[in-house]
């Protein structure tokens, strides 16, 4: 016990997620709705990450899902991937 707890005190740990406010009502029926639609969640190291996948023609309907979710979300923007 006194080993590990020695090395898990120096271990090199990165920058903490800054807390955020919980989704309002509004915020949580959209993701009920995308839930039944577009929407997969999956649960990694303690965290819900949400994805969908629209097609070009739907590039204003991500950028809006963007607009109201992005304190939620990490990255800089709706990221393109093309599947195979």
């Amino acid at each position: 016990f006194y080993i590990y707890r020695y090395i898990s005190d120096k271990r090199i740990k990165g920058p903490k997620t800054p807390l955020v406010i919980e989704p309002n009502d509004y915020l949580r029926q959209v993701i009920v709705g995308l839930m039944l639609g577009d929407l997969t969640a999956s649960h990694l190291n303690g965290n819900t990450r949400l994805r969908f996948y629209q097609s070009n023609v739907n590039t204003l309907y991500i950028y809006h899902l963007y607009s109201l979710f992005n304190l939620y979300v990490k990255t800089a923007g709706p990221t393109l991937q093309l599947k195979k």
